[in-house]
C-alpha cells in the first residue's frame, strides 16, 4: 500500500471510490490562498471490496506513513536552520550558551570553551557571549516555530 500526499482545491471526503478502488483520505487540513481554499491530505488506495480487517490495516498504514512524511518534512526545515554548523558544533551549543550566561552573570566565571573560541577569533569574551546569546535565542525561536507547526499538523 502506497500513501501519497495530495493537494487539491476540493475538500476530500473520508472515503471515495475511483476506478474500482477505495480511496481513504486522512489528515486533511486546509489553508486559504489567493485562489480559494487549498486542501492537503494523505491518501491510500485499496480494493473496493476489501474486508474490514484490510480496511483497518490500510488506515493504520496510512496514518503511520502520514506521520513519517510530516516528520520528514519538518526535519528538512530544521536541518536548513542548522545548515552550516557541523554536528560537533551543534553539540557544543548548550555548553556555549551556559558559559555565556555564566559570564554575563559574573565576568570572573570560568568559561573555558567560550574563552578558547574568543581567543581563537581575536574578540573579547563579552562580545562573544552577547553573540552566542542572541543566536541562541533566535535559534530557539525558529526551531520552536517548526516544532509547534509539526505538532499542530500531527494533532
Amino acid at each position: 500500500m502506497k500513501v501519497r500526499k495530495v493537494t487539491s482545491g476540493k475538500e476530500p471526503t473520508e472515503r471515495e471510490y475511483l476506478q474500482g478502488k477505495l480511496l481513504i483520505n486522512i489528515g486533511k487540513k486546509s489553508k486559504e490562498t489567493e485562489y480559494g481554499t487549498e486542501w492537503t491530505y494523505y491518501q491510500v488506495k485499496i480494493a473496493k471490496d476489501s474486508s474490514d480487517k484490510m480496511l483497518a490495516k490500510a488506515i493504520k498504514h496510512a496514518t503511520e506513513s502520514m506521520k513519517k512524511m510530516v516528520t520528514a518534512e519538518y526535519e528538512k526545515q530544521a536541518n536548513l536552520v542548522a545548515k552550516g554548523y557541523s554536528q560537533w558544533e551543534r553539540d557544543s551549543f548548550a555548553t556555549q550558551e551556559a558559559e555565556a550566561n555564566a559570564y554575563k552573570a559574573d565576568n570572573t566565571a570560568e568559561v573555558p570553551m567560550i574563552t578558547a573560541i574568543a581567543n581563537a577569533r581575536g574578540i573579547e569574551i563579552d562580545a562573544l557571549a552577547d553573540k552566542i546569546l542572541v543566536k541562541s535565542a533566535l535559534f530557539k525561536q525558529v526551531i520552536g516555530s517548526i516544532m509547534g507547526a509539526k505538532q499542530k499538523e500531527l494533532g
